[in-house]
């Protein structure tokens, strides 16, 4: 069987197809469409991680606790949702914009260049106004590429002098009867905002661009200006969904680095830092300490009779008793103070503050693990604890851990 052809007019009248109302309700029925379109690829799109309430309240203002109201926090400190992605989408932006300047500047004189000489009959005006744009970003690239700018500053003159090129090629079309200098016009508004990485710059340039090349549609009389409008929207539109997906793949890695980082500084089992998230803070902690010229301590806590509940039990208790004594010595010393799992079955606390009592912070840490029911008909478990107390000033973490070490194997000689 031959396949049903169905031909202009059936439908609609051939007078209603090329009414001016018609092609606009065509307009918003596409654009309706690529909204529900959006829509349900989104729900296909995973929803990104949850990022622990911790790492929330850490970019907050320290006079923000953790009880505070959210109504009592003033709006200037409230973070925008897309801060802890932020820095990265401009990190980008910055490694990106100064090749952009660089490549799309050495085209445009490229091209001005190869119509200068294969058409000279052109306007000697546009060509110097192309070249000295295509200057202008060789420049700018330069410029960019040598000098520490602001990343939102380069953002906004790379969406300016893009949104420059495409009036001067929506000028070269109108001027010289061309269409194919506003196919250059709307390339160049395509890939603007996926260079930018931001949403304001590109919204306010295309809006401008599209504008333009709207105007220039319907100054030349060679193009059916609703449906040559029709696919300029759309190409804005496509303009937005690159730049959507570009900040989505920045911002997965900008995801992906911040768990890094808190795996790095954070022990998985415990909970608390890790010895290298320790290592971190603590010149911070020293520093402080040491102008207002107090001292700081360090002990080091051991867990007794790991070995043998492991052997006893199995390493999944072994487990459950090394949580169990993290959350005990968190609880046993003053807040503020650093607690970290600093080897296999020995913690550090790093705090402000002459050496604790040994004996008193055992028997706080030891009644601790017991409230936790952890060892409830299991043989009992307790800590060993060695500490040293310095001036910063004079004292090096590695001193005071090296001392506390010492004081520790004291401890677990004379328990034996």
């Amino acid at each position: 069987m031959k396949p049903a052809i169905i031909h202009s007019g059936v439908v609609f009248s051939q007078s209603i197809l090329s009414e001016p109302w018609f092609l606009l309700l065509t307009l918003v029925v596409a654009l309706n469409t690529i909204v529900y379109l959006g829509l349900t690829f989104a729900k296909l799109a995973p929803w990104p991680a949850q990022i622990h309430p911790g790492r929330v309240r850490a970019l907050l203002p320290d006079a923000i606790g953790k009880e505070t109201d959210m109504r009592d926090i003033p709006r200037s400190t409230r973070r925008s949702p897309d801060q802890p992605y932020l820095a990265m989408r401009m990190q980008a932006a910055n490694e990106t914009i100064p090749r952009a300047f660089g490549l799309t500047g050495g085209l445009v004189l490229a091209v001005t260049l190869i119509n200068a000489l294969f058409s000279p009959e052109g306007s000697l005006l546009s060509r110097a106004v192309a070249f000295g744009i295509g200057i202008t970003m060789l420049v700018l690239a330069l410029t960019f590429g040598r000098l520490s700018t602001p990343p939102i500053v380069m953002v906004w003159i790379w969406s300016t002098v893009a949104s420059l090129l495409v009036l001067k090629l929506c000028w070269d079309a109108v001027e010289a009867s061309n269409p194919v200098a506003l196919t250059y016009a709307v390339v160049a508004m395509i890939i603007s905002p996926a260079i930018s990485m931001s949403w304001m710059p590109s919204i306010v340039t295309g809006l401008i661009n599209l504008t333009s090349i709207t105007i220039a549609g319907l100054v030349l009389e060679s193009i059916d200006t609703p449906r040559w409008f029709l696919a300029a929207t759309a190409a804005l539109v496509a303009s937005f969904v690159l730049l959507q997906i570009r900040i989505n793949s920045t911002d997965s890695l900008s995801l992906e680095q911040l768990k890094s980082n808190v795996l790095a500084s954070t022990d998985p089992l415990t909970g608390l830092l890790a010895r290298n998230g320790l290592l971190t803070l603590a010149p911070s902690l020293s520093a402080a300490v040491e102008r207002t010229g107090g001292q700081v301590y360090v002990s080091l806590i051991d867990i007794r009779q790991l070995a043998r509940a492991n052997a006893d039990y199995g390493m999944a208790y072994g487990d459950s008793v090394i949580a169990a004594v993290g959350r005990a010595v968190k609880a046993s010393v003053p807040p503020g103070d650093l607690v970290s799992r600093w080897d296999g079955d020995c913690f550090l606390v790093l705090g402000i503050g002459a050496a604790v009592n040994a004996q008193a912070f055992e028997s706080r840490i030891d009644e601790a693990i017991a409230l936790t029911g952890v060892t409830l008909g299991k043989t009992p478990i307790t800590v060993a604890v060695g500490s040293a107390a310095g001036d910063p000033s004079t004292s090096t973490i590695d001193d005071l851990v090296s001392v506390s070490a010492s004081a520790l194997a004291a401890a677990n000689r004379s328990q034996d």
